[in-house]
């Protein structure tokens, strides 16, 4: 199929509406790969691994799944973090972070500039908040680790404990990306309420539902402002 110029003054082309789909559904693809190699390096091979320590203490497959944080919880505490994370997202379209930071080659972000509004934006979106850095964080961070800290600390020590755990990454994010470092405290401070509604509730759907949402919007937000 051939292009099609977008205007004499400046000469230059535009992708046909075939080659557009074509890098779309490459974007999809890379995305969809990307999660699934995340989730099973974040999620599923360090529950393996404490699935298997817990079987040789003797535990339960209920037990185990448990103190992993794999139940329901209270509904108090996931509608008070549904709360958290609506205001999160409405924060991120008002206050957004800085285009600079998601245009550097290290964020996974750089997928979303330039790629269009609803698709494949929407969901690959989806697909990173949820399979790609929700789920599989929350499970690594809050399920296994904040879990860990609360059955040998104090409750407020294992919190602070596993938010500077959360926080050491995107220290390193800050480092990388400078216009980042305004949100290093918000991150901390997400990652100690976070906690106490894993610590509060004995799961972590609270956590994930903020989590998924704050990354999905953020790649959301990403597309809309560098659309066409």
């Amino acid at each position: 199929m051939l292009r099609v110029a977008m205007s004499p003054a400046n000469g230059a082309w535009v992708p046909s509406i075939h080659e557009m789909r074509s890098n779309a559904n490459k974007h999809m693809t890379t995305m969809v790969v990307s999660a699934v190699l995340n989730a099973l390096i974040l999620g599923g091979i360090p529950l393996l691994v404490f699935y298997i320590w817990q079987k040789r203490r003797g535990r339960s497959n209920a037990a185990v799944l448990d103190r992993a944080g794999l139940r329901r919880g209270d509904w108090q505490t996931i509608r008070w973090c549904a709360i958290v994370a609506c205001a999160g997202v409405l924060a991120i379209a008002v206050v957004p972070p800085p285009i600079a930071a998601f245009n550097r080659a290290s964020s996974p972000q750089r997928a979303f500039i330039g790629i269009g509004w609803l698709w494949p934006a929407v969901p690959m979106a989806i697909i990173y908040g949820v399979a790609k850095t929700g789920l599989p964080e929350e499970l690594l961070f809050r399920g296994l680790i904040a879990g860990s800290f609360d059955r040998v600390m104090p409750r407020h020590v294992a919190n602070l404990a596993q938010a500077t755990v959360f926080l050491i990454p995107h220290l390193v994010a800050a480092a990388v990306a400078p216009e980042l470092a305004m949100i290093v405290p918000l991150v901390f401070v997400g990652a100690v309420f976070v906690g106490w509604a894993r610590a509060r509730s004995g799961s972590i759907v609270g956590p994930v539902i903020i989590h998924a949402a704050l990354n999905t919007a953020v790649c959301l937000s990403v597309a809309w402002r560098t659309r066409a």
